[in-house]
């Protein structure tokens, strides 16, 4: 492989770990990056390849950092391109299609981060080369507008936008239900689901991590509704495990059902989803740079919109 990088272990360095001496000797480089690049088999001492952060490195011993290689079996070329709904130098927001990842577990999987790199260039690593350019994410069934940084200004900013709930994120859902009132708030905790491991679960006050949905209805139908989503929290899962807590799953959701553990199907003769009903719709923040407002709206798609007229037609209201 190319060596993107090389330099030798000081005398004053000897005996420390491998990722503390390539953060000291680099510039710009974050320990968690540097810790991405170990593991992934990107570094070297004196030729071999070590992949433990922790490694104890000696005195004039040579670190070469080497370029990624991926081979052409790996790359997959996007099968189309991502719907742009806003593109500027540091930020891109796009229409994710569900089945889609947001990123791969490993290089050369298809998802939002590969196929933006194909078609833009390069996008900032962060942490792992598989998250480049990431900055929230979207379960692979669920569709809409994502933001994506090309900049690593712009990504720190983002993140942070984020984490301190200064991102306006808007939902739209098909519900199997009735629901109750025209709006609520669930307010529950959220954490590991005790007995499944593979997803969330509402948990007891005072344990899980807060989380809070505001919902709206749109539209009511015969045992269905189309509603308006407001997560006022980012937890993993948050809309999907919430509605079904509250006796209104999405429609399609494998994995959070309502009572009785039932699958929330439209019913038979209806169009077919092949996925679960969840649409991230808009996105509003301050842009990274100029701190302008960025509004971004992701039209509703076409399986979700052939479901409501067919609820429109079948399961009208009365």
């Amino acid at each position: 492989m190319e060596a993107e990088l090389n330099f030798n272990i000081s005398p004053e360095s000897d005996g420390e770990r491998l990722d503390l001496v390539f953060v000291a000797a680099t510039e710009g480089v974050s320990r968690s990056r540097a810790q991405a690049w170990i593991r992934a088999g990107r570094v070297e001492v004196d030729g071999v390849i070590q992949e433990r952060p922790g490694f104890h490195v000696r005195a004039h011993q040579t670190v070469a950092l080497r370029v990624m290689e991926v081979s052409q079996k790996e790359v997959r070329a996007p099968e189309r391109s991502l719907e742009l709904l806003h593109e500027d130098a540091d930020i891109l927001v796009v229409c994710k299609p569900a089945g889609l990842l947001t990123h791969g577990n490993r290089v050369g999987d298809p998802s939002v981060s590969a196929s933006l790199q194909a078609s833009h260039g390069p996008l900032p690593e962060g942490s792992e080369a598989e998250r480049a350019g990431i900055v929230h994410r979207l379960d692979r069934d669920t569709s809409g507008a994502l933001v994506v940084a090309r900049t690593t200004a712009a990504l720190e900013s983002l993140q942070t936008a984020f984490r301190e709930r200064k991102v306006q994120k808007t939902y739209e859902g098909i519900v199997f239900g009735t629901p109750r009132f025209d709006s609520d708030w669930i307010e529950a905790p959220l954490g590991r689901h005790p007995k499944h491991q593979d997803r969330q679960g509402v948990l007891p006050k005072g344990e899980g991590r807060e989380a809070l949905t505001y919902w709206e209805v749109i539209e009511r139908f015969q045992d269905f509704a189309h509603l308006r989503l407001q997560p006022k929290t980012g937890r993993t899962h948050q809309l999907r495990v919430h509605l079904a807590s509250v006796e209104l799953p999405i429609v399609g959701d494998p994995l959070y059902r309502g009572r009785g553990g039932r699958l929330a199907c439209l019913p038979e003769g209806a169009p077919e989803l092949g996925r679960h009903a969840l649409h991230s719709s808009e996105l509003c923040f301050a842009h990274p740079t100029t701190g302008e407002e960025v509004s971004a709206r992701a039209p509703l798609p076409l399986d979700m919109e052939r479901a409501l007229e067919w609820l429109r037609e079948e399961r009208p209201k009365s």
